[in-house]
């Protein structure tokens, strides 16, 4: 590994490690005891009531964001590969396969939600799958777009990272509202997805590495080869 790549993976690991405690102790806190629990059922009260009636359209918002930041990355990905920036692209494709994948794996099979008297949903919604694909895709959309206009201006990029933050704000508050998920699930949504990413760009980052070292290391070999330069006929008797 490069002297250049040590410190994207010490904030990587932070963050990984950060984003993991967070989530545990958030799910310990929200779903394990009975304080957490209705304190998560008065958060969702407060934030479902000002919303009225349209808290039950909001749940077709969920789909439609997550269909339009689909269509984002599909785009940009088709961008980058043409700059032939694929590790952007892995790293976007495994990022938010990866974030599904944790995401459902948790909620359906890893954590469990015990009785303790709160009113709601009685088995496990956390965390958010519609939360998590988008602030997925969200990242990916960044990391796409940075790859595919390196030479436009910052604002370009900087342009997708406010859509990408506006489209998970968005479906964090159409999930609430729409009865689909406590509070709880939207922030571990997020925390589960920062995470994963982590992971999954210090998995990217040690494969390009990697790749770039056995091309060096190849090129050097045949280099330091005697006779690789003086041709086929080297050393020969006129």
């Amino acid at each position: 590994m490069g002297e250049r790549s040590r410190p994207a993976l010490r904030r990587r690991a932070v963050v990984a490690v950060t984003a993991a405690a967070a989530l545990a102790a958030l799910y310990l806190l929200a779903v394990r005891t009975a304080a957490g629990q209705r304190l998560d059922d008065r958060l969702f009260g407060s934030l479902v009531a000002p919303v009225g009636e349209a808290a039950a359209r909001s749940g077709v918002l969920r789909d439609a964001v997550a269909a339009v930041a689909a269509a984002a990355c599909l785009v940009l990905g088709a961008a980058a590969l043409r700059r032939r920036a694929v590790a952007a692209v892995l790293g976007g494709l495994l990022g938010v396969c990866a974030c599904l994948a944790a995401s459902v794996l948790l909620r359906d099979v890893v954590l469990t939600r015990p009785d303790l008297g709160a009113p709601g949903y009685a088995h496990n919604t956390m965390p958010s799958t519609h939360v998590t694909a988008v602030a997925a895709l969200g990242l990916a959309a960044v990391r796409l777009a940075a790859a595919a206009w390196p030479a436009r201006p910052r604002g370009a990029v900087r342009a997708v990272r406010v859509g990408a933050g506006a489209a998970v704000a968005v479906v964090a508050v159409a999930s609430v509202a729409s009865y689909a998920h406590r509070p709880s699930d939207v922030v571990a949504s997020l925390l589960l997805v920062a995470l994963v990413s982590a992971l999954v760009d210090a998995l990217v980052d040690a494969l390009v590495d990697g790749r770039a070292g056995g091309r060096a290391g190849a090129v050097g070999s045949r280099r330091g080869r005697p006779g690789a330069e003086a041709g086929p006929h080297a050393g020969r008797d006129p």
